[in-house]
């Protein structure tokens, strides 16, 4: 499957629901998962009887791998694999065509030759398959009766761990190529990773594991009946990362207890631990990395263990009393791979504190207010009780003043003098009591200003304090006047009950 579409609908949960469909298509890609692979398991081909160098022609086809990832289709490249025989030859790299490089003598390569070839990724070393050209020479002297042996006594592999069961690992080239040789592992744990093929390939038959097993050393042993042979074999297994990094909870769940800050507000949260989450790896060398991700992730940090500790110089900026994180765990491995899980931290010990100090600001600012208002309310008071005291003072002035004012207007005395001719009048004093002097000129009255004195009134402003001179002076004025007036109008009516 190179693609495949998905209908995707979101839906509400009104009467009637309403909804919107959408088409998702997926497309997939290929990945370098799968080694390459050899049209042929093995060729073969027949060495020039007079030994002269030149291209040798395979069968039953020209030598040929492709790349399994279809996808990707990665260029190959062609060599052979070192033994004592391939100074003779040379394979193209990109054709695969091999090629005898120098002239052989009779006596050379008398009973052939195994030539191992490597196809490998260009752009991944690690992808490569083997196969085996098998060579003859004509003409040649066959001597089966020599002793069987392989071309060299140790064999050296590197492997991928995702290495696909089935697949040929090693060519093990003998000098009887070409024969029905026998060939097993006597160690009874190895041969159950892999098999040895009737022209000496060595196969997978189990999938690896390099957490459990990182290299896998063994002995391969061959025999045509007649005579026996054996090699070393050493595989090593290169790690591949196919272990996502593993939470031991799907979900955590820390509160900061109260105790740690309600006591006092004193105590330090730096470096306050307030839960530990744990991750792993099912690779053997990959060390894990750990995040911490959020809109408050800023007030955590967590150490390569797992550690979750506060940070709290961001604290008053938090204004929640459950904060959501989300914890990622990233490997070491190539490709690097990661996974997260949820973290629920609440705040009540903070959130409480905070909602403390908050509480004590409010109540110290309103007993200041208190405080202030007292103060003004005690000066409201002051004020009118010294105008309530000044009020209380300045009537009984005016009340002593009225007093004093009516006796002297009771005992005002006028004299005047009708004339009936030209209406002159005359005037006359009696003790200390002023005199008006009136003079009558026809239908008119000529008043003389008076003077009026008064022991009594002097007396008594005489013994007043200071603070009530001023309003007893007013007053005082006042009541001048208010005699002036009723004197004048005592005299005009008497002045009409005589005309």
């Amino acid at each position: 499957m190179q693609n495949f579409t998905v209908k995707l609908r979101a839906q509400d949960q009104g009467i009637p629901p309403k909804y919107s469909d959408t088409t998702l298509r997926v497309v997939i890609t290929d990945a370098d998962d799968q080694n390459p692979k050899f049209l042929r398991e093995s060729y073969s081909a027949e060495l020039p009887g007079d030994g002269r160098p030149g291209e040798l022609r395979t069968r039953p086809e020209p030598i040929k791998a492709i790349d399994q990832d279809e996808g990707i289709c990665a260029p190959l490249q062609y060599s052979i694999v070192q033994s004592q025989d391939t100074k003779y030859f040379r394979i193209h790299p990109h054709s695969g065509v091999i090629t005898l490089l120098t002239p052989i003598g009779y006596s050379d390569l008398t009973n052939g030759a195994t030539l191992v070839v490597k196809a490998t990724q260009v752009d991944n070393p690690d992808r490569y398959a083997l196969t085996t050209v098998t060579l003859t020479r004509l003409g040649g002297i066959h001597n089966d009766i020599s002793a069987l042996a392989f071309v060299q006594k140790k064999f050296y592999m590197r492997i991928r761990e995702d290495t696909a069961v089935g697949n040929r690992i090693l060519a093990l080239p003998t000098n009887k190529p070409g024969k029905h040789l026998k060939y097993s592992i006597p160690d009874p744990v190895n041969s159950q990773f892999f098999n040895v093929g009737m022209l000496g390939e060595v196969i997978l038959t189990k999938p690896l594991d390099y957490e459990k097993m990182t290299r896998h050393d063994f002995q391969i042993l061959a025999t045509d009946d007649i005579t026996n042979a054996t090699a070393d074999v050493t595989l090593e297994i290169t790690d591949v990362n196919d272990w996502e990094p593993r939470f031991r909870e799907t979900h955590y769940e820390f509160a900061i207890p109260k105790s740690q800050t309600l006591q006092s507000r004193s105590v330090p949260l730096e470096g306050l631990m307030i839960g530990k989450v744990e991750a792993a790896d099912g690779d053997r060398n990959d060390k894990l990395e750990l995040s911490l991700r959020g809109q408050h992730a800023g007030l955590f940090e967590i150490d390569n263990i797992g550690n979750i500790y506060m940070r709290p110089e961001q604290l008053h900026q938090l204004n929640e009393s459950v904060v959501h994180l989300i914890a990622i765990a990233r490997d070491s491995g190539i490709p690097p791979r990661s996974t997260s899980v949820p973290v629920t931290v609440t705040m009540e010990g903070v959130t409480l504190a905070q909602s403390s100090w908050s509480n004590s600001l409010l109540a110290m600012f309103v007993a200041l207010v208190a405080i202030f208002i007292i103060i003004i309310l005690a000066l409201i008071c002051c004020i009118v009780h010294y105008k309530s005291k000044t009020r209380k003072t300045t009537p009984a002035l005016a009340r002593s003043n009225r007093g004093h004012s009516g006796v002297s207007s009771a005992n005002l005395m006028t004299h005047e003098k009708m004339t009936s001719g030209n209406g002159n009048g005359a005037t006359t004093s009696s003790g200390n009591v002023s005199v008006l002097h009136m003079k009558r000129n026809g239908g008119n009255v000529t008043m003389a200003n008076g003077s009026y004195q008064s022991n009594a009134m002097g007396a008594g402003i005489s013994g007043m304090g200071a603070s009530a001179i001023l309003a007893a002076s007013l007053e005082r004025e006042r009541e001048r006047e208010r005699q002036r007036e009723n004197y004048a109008a005592t005299v005009r009516s008497k002045y009409l009950v005589s005309s």
